[in-house]
């Protein structure tokens, strides 16, 4: 029989006429032989009785076709076409969303029907593929409605559970309060992240130690290994604390400062803790609680302007890989780093500020890192100068000095650091006022190592560095092979000058980079004195420009 098919591959209206009376003969051909069937069983019950039964399955099977046929043809169909992966993400996407819409006081109220999205009930494929995948349950949000949190509860099987606990919009009563711990208490072995947002205030009078204490008693929370816990009242009351040996990562936004925290860990690698007016005791008694930690960040919103005369611990974190520590005062940073035993590779970050007000100079902070440094950025804006030193084991200590807006300070710390026994080879400035004549004499003869000089400054203190290295009888900085003075606009006879100088005293640099168009110097001039000359675009950032080290200062759920 010929047959007609489209270029596409759908088969033709011929196609489809002939599949059709395929369909009706092959029907036609059942019923006869059923009729044949009856016409000797007439006086035979039982016979009738099965031919009865034939023609009710053949209805049966006929009227399941339309049903059959609407599943093939949703199958052809984009969002039929999806994959059961990518369908669990979308369901997923829904069960979120859902959760932090219906996480109030009211979800309570609500005891007839289940909050869930239509997405569950699009179809037959996405509703059983969501039954049949218990991870998909495994996030909930408390307080939740008593039927939603069975349902997330049962079908999650023994999946670990992902939750958020709240008593923000939540009514101060017995009622309340057991519809929040209950289910808690219920989850607490399974639980793998918390999230924990509470408030204290006339309306909520119960602290949250306090509620744990009630309600979540001592069962432990055996599978935590993430809390992020926000506590409007951390003052605690009672002796309460959480039980949680797997924690590994603790992040608290908290009021004021509460030491000892109420909680027993023993394997927490990462902390994170933002609280304001926090004292060097509190931030050394919080640290004495993890031993093992390997990351911290530790942000003072308000530093603490009082002054502080109690007896400081000495904290050791042998395994600490990196640290940030702000905003304290300099005075409260130092005391607290001089206290403070970490490994030589860990990657410190910290934040000072420098009141007009107090005394104390950077250089008591930097000083005892000054002997391992290798490397030395300094970057001075209007109202913060950054100092960045490299140790020769890998280490990092970065600290953002921050002053009274408006106040004029040089760099004069680089004379005070200059003081201080150093194996320096490399320098870089980024600053508006270098030291006067004498001073930088006096510093670059004290750091004979220097291999590299990167400097971006205004015109004349850019001189006054270059006259500096002229400086005779004894020759400055006598290793210097790279220079760096992009950014920096000077004058091309006096460069050539130094270059000279450097090739007569047999210590003519290697290389030089300079921004194109800052100066008169042609590069060709100049190709006899020096390795090599870099032109740099005006548009490219210095290339030693500071950057802030990987020690995740600012988590995101701040």
């Amino acid at each position: 029989m010929a047959t007609q098919i489209s270029v596409n591959g759908i088969p033709s209206a011929l196609q489809l006429s002939e599949l059709l009376a395929a369909f009706e003969n092959s029907i036609a051909e059942g019923v006869q032989i059923i009729q044949k069937q009856a016409l000797h069983t007439r006086q035979d019950d039982a016979k009738l009785e099965q031919v009865d039964q034939a023609f009710s399955q053949l209805n049966q099977r006929i009227s399941s076709l339309p049903i059959r046929l609407k599943q093939q043809r949703n199958l052809c169909t984009p969002l039929g076409r999806l994959s059961d992966e990518i369908i669990l993400q979308i369901l997923g996407y829904c069960l979120v969303s859902n959760a932090g819409e219906n996480s109030s006081q009211d979800l309570y109220y609500i005891k007839e029907t289940i909050p869930l999205s239509s997405a569950f009930f699009l179809c037959r494929r996405w509703r059983d593929l969501a039954n049949s995948y218990p991870p998909l349950w495994s996030q909930v949000a408390l307080p939740c409605n008593p039927n939603l949190f069975r349902l997330f509860r049962d079908r999650s099987g023994t999946s670990r559970m992902r939750v958020h606990l709240t008593n923000v919009g939540v009514r101060f009563d017995d009622v309340h309060m057991h519809a929040l711990g209950d289910p808690l208490c219920q989850l607490a072995p399974r639980i793998s992240e918390m999230e924990v947002d509470w408030s204290y205030n006339t309306e909520n009078r119960l602290r949250l130690d306090q509620f744990l204490a009630r309600h979540l008693r001592q069962n432990q929370l055996s599978s935590l290994e993430l809390l992020l816990l926000s506590d409007g009242g951390s003052h605690q009351l009672t002796d309460y604390s959480i039980n949680a040996p797997a924690l590994r990562t603790l992040r608290i936004s908290a009021k004021r400062p509460t030491t000892p925290l109420y909680m027993r860990v023993e394997n927490l690698v990462e902390l994170s803790y933002l609280c304001d007016c926090l004292s060097p005791f509190n931030i050394l008694r919080l640290l004495s609680e993890f031993p093992h930690l390997e990351r911290c960040s530790i942000f003072d919103q308000i530093p603490d302007s009082q002054s502080h005369t109690e007896t400081l611990p000495v904290i050791s974190l042998p395994r600490l890989k990196s640290i940030h520590i702000g905003s304290l005062y300099l005075s409260d940073m130092i005391q607290v780093l001089e206290n403070l035993k970490v490994p030589s590779s860990a990657r410190l970050r910290l934040q000072t500020d420098e009141p007009h007000s107090r005394s104390t100079s950077i250089e008591t902070l930097l000083a005892p890192y000054l002997a391992s440094t290798q490397e030395i950025h300094v970057v001075k804006s209007k109202c913060m100068v950054t100092y960045r030193l490299t140790s020769d084991a890998g280490g990092l200590l970065l600290v953002e000095n921050t002053f009274d807006h408006g106040r004029r300070i040089a760099v004069t710390s680089l004379v005070a650091l200059s003081r201080y026994p150093t194996n320096l080879s490399r320098i870089n400035l980024k600053v508006q006022h270098l030291p006067s004549l004498y001073d930088l004499v006096h510093v670059l003869s004290s750091w004979p190592s220097v291999k590299h000089i990167g400097v971006c400054t205004p015109y004349d203190d850019f001189e006054r560095l270059l006259t500096a290295l002229m400086e005779t009888p004894n020759t400055m900085c006598p290793l210097l092979r790279s220079f760096d003075c992009t950014g920096t606009k000077f004058s091309g006879n006096y460069m050539k000058r130094f270059l000279e100088f450097r090739t007569s005293k047999c210590v003519a640099l290697q290389e030089l980079n300079i921004t194109e168009g800052f100066s008169d110097l042609e590069p060709g001039e100049v190709a006899h004195l020096v390795g090599k000359v870099r032109e740099i675009p005006v548009e490219s950032k210095l290339r030693w420009e500071v950057a802030r080290p990987d020690c995740d200062p600012y988590p995101r759920w701040l």
